[in-house]
């Protein structure tokens, strides 16, 4: 290889990698927020999510396992839904939030 095409292919390269770059930060600034009511999903890449049901309480646990609330807890189940079949997932507390109408969240 000559140092001509070796100035090509490494130029071809650099091209690629800003290519891959710019789609990469176009998904990411896609990204929004999402506000749904109550069993309607959201889509995050192939996981959907859900909020199956919310119920209120001032304690958790029973007996000597009672954890008492200065205030309420939200005893929130979700429904998470892999699409893509494949691919194993860990639920982080990162990727959903609770919030309020008013905008406070609950994680």
């Amino acid at each position: 290889m000559d140092v001509n095409s070796k100035g090509i292919a490494v130029t071809v390269a650099i091209v690629v990698a800003v290519g891959i770059s710019l789609l990469a930060l176009l998904a990411i600034l896609n990204r929004r927020d999402q506000t749904v009511g109550l069993n309607q999903e959201i889509q995050y890449d192939d996981f959907a999510f859900s909020v199956q049901g919310v119920r209120k309480t001032k304690s958790l646990g029973s007996g000597e396992f009672q954890a008492n609330a200065h205030g309420l807890y939200y005893i929130v189940a979700l429904r998470i839904t892999n699409h893509a079949k494949r691919v194993d997932y860990t639920f982080k507390m990162s990727s959903a939030r609770l919030v309020e109408v008013d905008g406070y969240e609950k994680f």
